[in-house]
Protein backbone atom coordinates (compact mmCIF):
# COMPACT_ATOMS: atom_id res chain seq x y z
CA UNK A 1 0.00 0.00 0.00
CA UNK A 2 1.52 3.41 -0.89
CA UNK A 3 2.74 5.14 2.25
CA UNK A 4 0.99 8.45 2.37
CA UNK A 5 3.41 9.89 5.06
CA UNK A 6 6.82 9.36 2.81
CA UNK A 7 7.33 11.67 0.43
CA UNK A 8 9.87 11.91 -2.61
CA UNK A 9 13.25 13.40 -2.51
CA UNK A 10 13.18 17.32 -2.98
CA UNK A 11 14.43 17.76 -6.37
CA UNK A 12 17.57 19.68 -7.63
CA UNK A 13 17.04 23.09 -6.81
CA UNK A 14 13.77 22.50 -5.09
CA UNK A 15 15.29 22.89 -1.67
CA UNK A 16 16.88 26.68 -2.35
CA UNK A 17 13.06 26.90 -3.51
CA UNK A 18 11.09 25.57 -0.64
CA UNK A 19 13.98 27.22 2.05
CA UNK A 20 12.96 30.54 0.58
CA UNK A 21 9.13 30.21 0.57
CA UNK A 22 9.35 28.90 4.16
CA UNK A 23 11.35 32.36 4.99
CA UNK A 24 9.04 34.57 3.21
CA UNK A 25 6.01 32.50 4.96
CA UNK A 26 7.24 33.26 8.09
CA UNK A 27 8.26 36.70 7.64
CA UNK A 28 4.99 37.39 6.07
CA UNK A 29 3.18 35.55 9.28
CA UNK A 30 5.49 37.81 11.67
CA UNK A 31 4.19 40.87 10.33
CA UNK A 32 0.84 40.00 10.19
CA UNK A 33 0.82 38.73 13.35
CA UNK A 34 2.33 41.89 15.32
CA UNK A 35 -0.09 43.89 13.27
CA UNK A 36 -2.37 42.12 14.64
CA UNK A 37 -1.49 42.39 18.10
CA UNK A 38 -0.63 46.20 17.06
CA UNK A 39 -3.95 46.47 16.40
CA UNK A 40 -5.57 44.19 19.35
CA UNK A 41 -3.30 46.91 21.88
CA UNK A 42 -5.69 49.68 20.81
CA UNK A 43 -8.96 48.13 21.53
CA UNK A 44 -7.50 47.50 24.91
CA UNK A 45 -5.91 50.39 25.88
CA UNK A 46 -6.77 52.76 23.77
CA UNK A 47 -2.81 53.46 22.69
CA UNK A 48 -1.11 53.54 19.57
CA UNK A 49 2.27 53.21 21.39
CA UNK A 50 4.61 50.84 20.37
CA UNK A 51 5.38 48.08 22.41
CA UNK A 52 8.51 45.77 22.10
CA UNK A 53 6.61 43.04 23.65
CA UNK A 54 4.69 42.49 20.82
CA UNK A 55 7.73 41.47 18.90
CA UNK A 56 7.85 38.30 21.23
CA UNK A 57 4.14 37.57 21.16
CA UNK A 58 4.76 37.86 17.26
CA UNK A 59 8.06 35.37 17.36
CA UNK A 60 5.89 32.60 19.18
CA UNK A 61 2.60 32.95 17.27
CA UNK A 62 4.63 32.83 14.12
CA UNK A 63 6.94 29.22 15.55
CA UNK A 64 4.21 27.64 16.74
CA UNK A 65 2.16 28.43 13.11
CA UNK A 66 4.84 27.15 11.16
CA UNK A 67 5.38 24.14 13.27
CA UNK A 68 1.96 23.41 13.05
CA UNK A 69 1.27 23.88 9.46
CA UNK A 70 4.03 21.09 8.94
CA UNK A 71 2.28 18.91 10.72
CA UNK A 72 -1.14 19.73 9.06
CA UNK A 73 0.13 18.30 6.14
CA UNK A 74 1.25 14.47 7.63
CA UNK A 75 -2.50 14.37 9.21
CA UNK A 76 -3.97 16.25 5.44
CA UNK A 77 -1.62 13.81 3.17
CA UNK A 78 -2.94 10.86 5.29
CA UNK A 79 -6.84 12.04 4.50
CA UNK A 80 -6.19 13.30 1.02
CA UNK A 81 -3.76 12.35 -1.76
CA UNK A 82 -3.64 15.62 -3.35
CA UNK A 83 -1.64 17.20 -0.19
CA UNK A 84 0.90 14.45 -1.18
CA UNK A 85 2.59 17.12 -3.28
CA UNK A 86 3.07 19.33 -0.17
CA UNK A 87 4.54 17.00 1.80
CA UNK A 88 8.27 17.80 1.18
CA UNK A 89 7.60 21.44 2.34
CA UNK A 90 6.95 19.91 5.60
CA UNK A 91 11.09 19.72 6.58
CA UNK A 92 11.59 23.29 5.53
CA UNK A 93 8.61 25.11 7.52
CA UNK A 94 9.41 22.57 10.85
CA UNK A 95 13.22 24.49 10.69
CA UNK A 96 11.88 27.65 10.09
CA UNK A 97 9.17 27.58 12.77
CA UNK A 98 11.93 26.36 15.18
CA UNK A 99 14.37 29.21 13.86
CA UNK A 100 11.22 31.27 15.03
CA UNK A 101 11.09 29.61 18.42
CA UNK A 102 14.58 29.96 19.10
CA UNK A 103 13.74 33.98 18.62
CA UNK A 104 11.49 33.51 20.93
CA UNK A 105 13.04 32.38 23.78
CA UNK A 106 16.29 34.74 23.27
CA UNK A 107 14.23 38.13 23.25
CA UNK A 108 12.09 37.15 25.81
CA UNK A 109 14.89 35.30 28.54
CA UNK A 110 17.84 36.91 27.42
CA UNK A 111 17.84 40.41 25.20
CA UNK A 112 14.65 41.65 27.12
CA UNK A 113 16.33 41.26 30.89
CA UNK A 114 19.34 42.86 29.17
CA UNK A 115 17.66 46.56 28.25
CA UNK A 116 15.13 46.21 31.47
CA UNK A 117 12.02 44.33 29.76
CA UNK A 118 9.89 42.55 32.18
CA UNK A 119 7.89 40.09 30.51
CA UNK A 120 4.27 40.21 31.59
CA UNK A 121 3.82 36.88 32.81
CA UNK A 122 5.03 35.91 36.16
CA UNK A 123 5.05 33.29 39.37
CA UNK A 124 4.80 29.65 39.15
CA UNK A 125 3.32 28.51 35.76
CA UNK A 126 4.89 31.11 33.92
CA UNK A 127 8.29 28.82 35.54
CA UNK A 128 6.53 25.94 34.63
CA UNK A 129 5.35 27.09 31.02
CA UNK A 130 9.39 28.14 30.56
CA UNK A 131 9.88 24.83 31.40
CA UNK A 132 7.75 23.29 28.83
CA UNK A 133 8.62 25.71 26.45
CA UNK A 134 12.63 24.77 26.55
CA UNK A 135 11.70 21.11 26.63
CA UNK A 136 9.74 21.68 22.96
CA UNK A 137 12.38 23.26 21.59
CA UNK A 138 15.08 21.09 22.62
CA UNK A 139 13.14 18.25 20.73
CA UNK A 140 12.44 20.46 17.57
CA UNK A 141 16.13 20.96 17.52
CA UNK A 142 16.86 17.35 17.61
CA UNK A 143 14.50 16.99 15.24
CA UNK A 144 16.22 19.60 13.02
CA UNK A 145 19.39 18.02 13.46
CA UNK A 146 17.71 14.26 12.25
CA UNK A 147 16.12 15.90 9.37
CA UNK A 148 19.38 15.56 7.40
CA UNK A 149 19.63 12.42 5.20
CA UNK A 150 23.27 11.57 6.89
CA UNK A 151 21.36 11.21 9.86
CA UNK A 152 18.74 9.17 8.86
CA UNK A 153 20.84 6.70 7.06
CA UNK A 154 23.46 6.66 10.56
CA UNK A 155 20.41 5.73 12.60
CA UNK A 156 18.01 3.45 9.89
CA UNK A 157 14.85 4.55 8.21
CA UNK A 158 12.51 2.97 10.52
CA UNK A 159 14.06 3.94 13.61
CA UNK A 160 14.32 7.57 12.02
CA UNK A 161 10.41 7.68 11.15
CA UNK A 162 9.41 7.18 14.62
CA UNK A 163 11.79 9.21 16.21
CA UNK A 164 10.18 12.57 13.89
CA UNK A 165 6.99 11.21 14.52
CA UNK A 166 6.77 11.12 18.56
CA UNK A 167 9.08 13.14 19.40
CA UNK A 168 7.44 16.11 16.66
CA UNK A 169 4.10 15.62 18.04
CA UNK A 170 5.01 15.04 21.50
CA UNK A 171 6.71 18.65 21.27
CA UNK A 172 3.90 20.40 19.79
CA UNK A 173 1.78 19.19 22.87
CA UNK A 174 4.72 20.79 25.29
CA UNK A 175 4.05 23.86 23.20
CA UNK A 176 0.20 23.96 23.10
CA UNK A 177 0.38 23.47 27.37
CA UNK A 178 3.41 26.15 27.22
CA UNK A 179 1.17 28.25 25.82
CA UNK A 180 -2.12 27.75 27.63
CA UNK A 181 -0.34 28.06 31.18
CA UNK A 182 0.62 31.74 30.19
CA UNK A 183 -2.34 32.92 28.22
CA UNK A 184 -5.69 30.80 29.23
CA UNK A 185 -6.88 34.07 31.70
CA UNK A 186 -6.83 36.56 28.74
CA UNK A 187 -8.67 33.75 26.55
CA UNK A 188 -11.47 33.16 29.26
CA UNK A 189 -11.43 37.05 29.69
CA UNK A 190 -12.04 37.10 25.97
CA UNK A 191 -14.30 34.38 25.29
CA UNK A 192 -16.62 35.91 28.08
CA UNK A 193 -16.69 39.31 27.89
CA UNK A 194 -15.18 40.00 24.12
CA UNK A 195 -13.73 43.13 25.74
CA UNK A 196 -10.95 43.37 23.48
CA UNK A 197 -12.66 43.04 20.11
CA UNK A 198 -9.49 40.50 18.83
CA UNK A 199 -8.57 37.50 20.72
CA UNK A 200 -4.67 37.20 21.65
CA UNK A 201 -3.32 35.29 18.05
CA UNK A 202 -2.23 32.57 20.76
CA UNK A 203 -5.73 31.45 20.56
CA UNK A 204 -6.10 30.72 17.03
CA UNK A 205 -2.19 29.72 16.78
CA UNK A 206 -3.31 27.16 19.37
CA UNK A 207 -5.99 26.09 17.91
CA UNK A 208 -4.29 25.41 14.36
CA UNK A 209 -2.04 23.22 16.85
CA UNK A 210 -4.65 20.97 17.94
CA UNK A 211 -6.02 20.92 14.69
CA UNK A 212 -2.45 19.33 13.35
CA UNK A 213 -3.26 16.79 16.43
CA UNK A 214 -6.64 16.06 15.46
CA UNK A 215 -5.90 15.66 11.67
CA UNK A 216 -2.72 13.15 12.39
CA UNK A 217 -4.80 11.12 14.84
CA UNK A 218 -7.74 11.06 11.85
CA UNK A 219 -5.08 9.99 9.54
CA UNK A 220 -4.15 6.94 11.75
CA UNK A 221 -7.24 5.87 12.10
CA UNK A 222 -8.38 5.58 8.55
CA UNK A 223 -4.53 3.90 7.69
CA UNK A 224 -5.08 1.41 10.87
CA UNK A 225 -8.45 0.53 8.92
CA UNK A 226 -7.43 0.19 5.89
CA UNK A 227 -4.00 -2.07 7.30
CA UNK A 228 -4.35 -6.00 6.80
CA UNK A 229 -4.89 -7.76 10.24
CA UNK A 230 -1.56 -8.74 11.47
CA UNK A 231 0.65 -5.78 9.61
CA UNK A 232 2.24 -3.54 12.23
CA UNK A 233 3.25 0.65 10.70
CA UNK A 234 6.39 1.55 10.47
Amino acid sequence: MFDREKSAPVKAGGAARLWKKSFLTGSALFFLSWIWFFVRQYFKDGSWAFDPTLINKSLAVTSLLLISFSMLLTGLAMLRRRYMKYLPWRRFLGITGFVFGMAHALVGHAVFPLIGIEMEESGGLAILSDVLGYLSLAIFGLMAVASFAKVKGFIGGAMWRYFLRFSGYTALILVVVHSALLKWDSWLKYVNTFGSVLPSLSLPAVLVGIAALVFRLMGEKRKSRRRPAGVTST
